[in-house]
């Protein structure tokens, strides 16, 4: 029987949370940033195309969904051979994209992402940046209905100067990185904007992720209840006695009891309780010290024995030195298990000594 505390979650939308920030970190990672966008550099104009390919897939430029777009790549790979000119030689479109799907995993594998899901938020980043996810023609069309609020966000977020052309943007990147005095244009992000701004792209981004997630949940678990109504019948009577304070603790009685039994229903079709975690995040950056920049155990503990490390962590240290080794051992490898992520075995990278 579940108990009634905590909160229902829903199993994919908390994998996705734990990845997003995991992926912040390495967003911040100047190293990492740098090798993922030399990646989009030499593989945009194939990741255009791909986008473009619906015919091929519908899912193919679903940026949204990684998990659908990474097996729109498969299928695209896995489809008939499509000739075309590269380098003067004659090949298949196919053995490109299936290099880039190599690329792909080879860029997770280095920097200790050894799990199914990283390659493919890494390919839903390069297509978001290749699609813009609502083009700058749709938003012209109601962009005089939007608050002034709402408007300065798209102008913001979304696009410089105006209404920008996304193929404009992606030429003054290219110009940008091969080193010409152009100005920085919108640089593409590895977590998506839903979980880092509140606009109404990402708004619209967040409704429609998780209508996907709920619906492919109950398509694989079933509907969690048909009744999530919550209604209690009490006798009152006012005379000779108007003993309210009884009539209130018996709906609350029965009202926990409803809630009881349909948060149970949910469990049963597949949704978690969790309680709050105010550890998560440290958690989280503890399990990117440890897969990308190889901080094992023992090296955490050097580092914190001679003061290195966020304030946080050296306090953590000084108040529980003889266990703190146990308790970075024991939440990266929870963190690790539940993200499916193999932890890295051997000497830290070359550039993190």
């Amino acid at each position: 029987m579940a108990k009634a505390v905590g909160r229902v979650t829903l199993p994919d939308w908390r994998q996705e949370g734990l990845r997003a920030l995991l992926m912040l970190h390495y967003q911040e990672n100047f190293e990492f940033f740098e090798e993922w966008l030399s990646l989009l550099y030499r593989y945009e104009r194939l990741v255009e195309a791909l986008a473009r390919a619906k015919h091929r897939d519908p899912h193919v430029d679903t940026c949204l969904h990684d998990d659908l777009a990474w097996e729109a790549l498969d299928a695209s790979i896995k489809s008939g051979r499509v000739p075309t000119k590269v380098g003067g030689q004659r090949q298949s479109r196919n053995i490109h994209l299936r290099r880039y799907r190599e690329d792909l995993i080879a860029l997770c594998d280095k920097w200790g992402l050894r799990c199914y899901w990283a390659p493919a938020w890494v390919h839903a980043s390069l297509l978001e940046y290749v699609t813009r996810i609502w083009p700058a023609e749709e938003i012209a069309k109601v962009f005089d209905k939007l608050s002034v609020g709402a408007q300065a966000a798209l102008l913001n977020t979304g696009f410089e100067r105006g209404w920008t052309p996304a193929r404009e943007i992606r030429n003054r990147w290219r110009r940008y990185v091969q080193g010409t005095e152009e100005e920085l244009p919108d640089l593409p992000r590895l977590v998506p904007l839903r979980f880092t701004f509140n606009d109404p792209i990402s708004d619209w981004q967040i409704d429609e992720r998780r209508d996907h997630l709920y619906l492919r949940h109950v398509r694989s678990h079933g509907s969690p209840t048909r009744n999530n109504v919550i209604r209690v019948e009490v006798e009152y009577q006012p005379w000779p006695v108007d003993d309210w304070r009884d009539v209130q603790n018996h709906i609350l009685k029965e009202a926990r009891q409803s809630r009881d039994k349909i948060r149970r229903d949910w469990v049963k079709a597949g949704w978690t309780l969790r309680d709050k975690e105010p550890k998560l995040p440290r958690n989280v950056r503890w399990l990117y010290e440890r897969i990308a920049l190889r901080l094992t155990p023992a090296r955490k503990m050097q580092a914190l024995a001679r003061g290195d490390g966020p304030p946080e962590d050296l306090e953590e240290y000084a108040n529980a030195s003889e266990g703190f080794e146990f308790t970075y051992r024991d939440a990266t490898s929870k963190a690790a298990k539940e993200m499916g992520i193999s932890l890295p075995r051997g000497a830290p990278r070359k550039h993190e000594k």
